[in-house]
């Protein structure tokens, strides 16, 4: 008899803890009996085209105490009110998931929460974002009766040594690290013929500083160097997207907004273009670990989980935007260091991918049951 495993996820709004989930349902469908918790709706044919995965929807039993149109109208104020969701209503609805999932827990072998730090009745597996991200002050966490004796006793897993310390200085327990895997499915380009241009990716929100990227490349843009840029998002915060709207309008020669893109579409424009850049500090930094696969060199912020993508290198990380314009253009005046960074990246690309997720992601679930003393 299979054993049971309830997997974890309050809502699938794209980004990192979607894309982690996805990989995990896969590494452990074949093996075991798996529930998804989730108060969101959840389309396996759009997450595998985008992930790259193999969910048939007889693999995962899906428990959603709402309706589609309630699941619709929470992932609209998820796309529409970014900001004022995550410091008032992620908080929430993290504790009304644990509530919700603790009626059920009984049932299962093992509980493993895919968002961040949860109290889910019993020792379990957690993958944790970012630390402290969603827990709140202690209203919220009077809905789920959290405990954090019950939380700490989970195994956990985070996607960078950076965020490990983070939460060994936050709750003083032991961290293993799992870095997300990325769709292998980019077009192979010589670097000799992609374009001079730079691609920044993520949703158009205030807190991925998109604003900054654009005022960034202005300024190397008035040093002489005739780059383009292409912003590649999701739906966001809709005043911020007004912002960038009018500050694309602006600079309309140089700078294209692609909204909306298919799958196909977002690895070609990655794959044909030389460089990327993220001004964000990031626990992880997915989109960044794409354009190293892409064949992209990124820049990046010098702080968080995205140096350990670029394997900390200094050419290519920066403090702040005059930083950032000095080694931009340290690059693009130099092709030497363009074709040692291409391929210094090309072999860090290789950390990021399905086969070693799976192997590390089914061995801590099958350390939890040894452990735990449980017995097929």
């Amino acid at each position: 008899m299979r054993r049971k495993i309830a997997v974890i996820m309050p809502s699938f709004m794209g980004g990192g803890a979607e894309e982690v989930c996805v990989w995990v349902l896969d590494a452990l469908k074949d093996e075991y009996d798996i529930s998804l918790f989730t108060f969101t709706n959840v389309g396996f044919d759009v997450l595998n085209d985008i992930y790259g995965t193999n969910i048939l929807k007889k693999d995962i039993k899906i428990i959603c105490p709402f309706s589609k149109k309630s699941s619709k109208l929470i992932k609209y104020i998820f796309d529409n009110i970014y900001s004022v969701a995550i410091s008032y209503f992620f908080p929430i609805f993290q504790h009304l998931v644990m509530r919700y999932f603790k009626q059920f827990n009984d049932g299962f072998d093992l509980p493993i929460s895919l968002f961040n730090e949860m109290d889910m009745g019993k020792a379990g597996i957690q993958y944790i974002h970012d630390v402290g991200f969603v827990l709140g002050g202690r209203i919220p966490q009077k809905i789920s009766n959290f405990s954090w004796n019950v939380m700490k006793k989970n195994i956990t897993i985070t996607n960078s040594f950076w965020m490990a310390k983070k939460i060994q200085k936050k709750y003083n327990i032991n961290t293993k690290v799992i870095y997300p895997p990325i769709k292998e499915d980019f077009p192979i380009i010589p670097w000799r013929k992609k374009e001079n241009g730079f691609v920044c990716s993520g949703r158009l929100v205030k807190q991925k500083k998109i604003h900054e990227i654009i005022n960034t490349l202005i300024k190397v843009r008035k040093k002489g160097y005739d780059v383009h840029l292409h912003i590649t998002g999701c739906e966001g915060n809709p005043k911020y997207e007004r912002e960038i709207k009018r500050l694309q309008k602006e600079n309309s020669s140089w700078i294209f907004l692609n909204k909306g893109l298919s799958r196909k579409e977002y690895c070609e424009i990655l794959a044909r273009h030389k460089y990327g850049i993220h001004m964000r500090k990031e626990a992880f930094g997915i989109v960044i670990a794409e354009m190293v696969k892409a064949g992209c060199i990124p820049f990046v912020r010098s702080e968080g989980g995205q140096i350990e993508i670029i394997g900390k290198n200094k050419l290519i990380m920066f403090n702040d935007s005059k930083e950032a314009v000095k080694k931009i253009i340290e690059i693009l005046s130099n092709e030497e260091k363009q074709k040692k960074l291409f391929n210094f990246l090309n072999r860090r690309a290789k950390l990021f991918n399905k086969e070693r997720f799976t192997k590390d992601v089914q061995k801590i679930v099958n350390e939890f049951f040894r452990m735990n003393k449980y017995k097929k």
